[in-house]
């Protein structure tokens, strides 16, 4: 008896296999790529996917014909907890269990271009810079694009190494998705703020301009000073503006440039300007949501670099004319 059950379990386990063995081999022959592959794909894995969600993200953009083979053939491997986030480029079509492998294993393979965006410039100043390195750019439909998705502010200034056939969409939802990741942290303060997300922004732009260089205090204390000019009712008056309003670098801010009548004109009119004006940095953000508020209405920088404050526009006058350079 003990020898039959033993043989019959052989049996079984040999079955079990040879079916195994069948089913792989169907499955290799039939998992080919999809006749309408998308050649020279590029394919976003978000971090935290589930196995599910990019099987059917694959299926939609043809890279595979079933997303049901592909879950299959990541199940047959057991590595299904080890899908890869990233961005993946496809050049040619391949067959399901090479896309498995790729996925699971993080081959990229994404010809990129290297473009760094500094600190609080805004589009105007680092759209040319990505239009030089991504053929498929254009300066002016991307700028078109900012402004019409209303993402001036929401695009972090960082090093990118951006596919090299970038579409504008593709580029401004890389820098999008970049900023949402480096404002993660800063949610709890967000919510407490009284202030909405757009206006805390809008004055970490002012902050960024006015006092990008200066340390963490200092662009405390920069923020203080607007917040309460904003609450006072009294025109902020910070000169990072003009620039923006231009649409180009102004060494120096002449009398003819506080006349312009635009809204971001924050010298005639009070309150914040409709928009950020750049895109801060997180510490300029950080350091807007944690001002330090005093009695100071006004501040300007020292030829000797140093930042100097004062409750009244008296006080204001004194420090211009002890701290700042009137050589012509």
């Amino acid at each position: 008896m003990r020898k039959i059950i033993k043989y019959t379990s052989i049996i079984v386990l040999v079955g079990l296999l040879v079916v195994a063995a069948i089913c792989a081999y169907i499955y290799f022959i039939v998992a080919e790529a999809p006749q309408n592959f998308a050649t020279n794909q590029f394919i976003e894995i978000e971090k935290g996917s589930s196995l599910s969600k990019v099987a059917t993200q694959l299926e939609e953009k043809q890279i595979i014909s079933s997303a049901d083979l592909f879950k299959l053939g990541v199940y047959i491997t057991g590595r299904q907890d080890q899908i890869k986030s990233g961005t993946y480029y496809f050049t040619e079509p391949i067959r399901v269990e090479e896309v498995v492998s790729k996925i699971i294993n993080g081959s990229f393979e994404v010809p990129t271009e290297r473009v760094t965006i500094l600190e609080g410039h805004a589009a105007y100043q680092f759209a040319p810079a990505i239009a030089r390195v991504l053929p498929e750019v254009d300066t002016d439909t991307f700028l078109s694009l900012i402004r019409a998705e209303n993402k001036e502010g929401y695009l972090y200034p960082d090093t990118y190494f951006f596919p090299q056939n970038a579409t504008e969409e593709d580029v401004l939802r890389i820098m999008e998705r970049n900023f949402e990741k480096k404002i993660e942290p800063l949610q709890g303060l967000i919510a407490s703020s009284k202030y909405s997300l757009p206006e805390i922004l809008t004055m970490a732009s002012l902050v960024e301009n006015e006092a990008g260089s200066a340390s963490y205090e200092t662009k405390q204390n920069v923020a203080g000073v607007l917040w309460k000019r904003v609450d006072v009712g009294i025109p902020i008056q910070a000169d990072a503006v003009f620039s923006y309003i231009f649409q180009k670098h102004l060494p120096r801010v002449l009398l003819s440039h506080l006349e312009v009548d635009s809204p971001y004109n924050i010298y005639k009119k009070t309150g914040l300007p409709p928009g950020p004006i750049g895109n801060p940095s997180i510490d300029s953000i950080r350091a807007t949501l944690e001002p330090i508020v005093t009695d100071n209405l006004f501040y300007l920088t020292g030829f000797d670099g140093k930042f100097y404050y004062a409750k009244t526009n008296g006080g204001h006058e004194q420090n211009r004319r002890l701290h700042l350079n009137y050589r012509k």
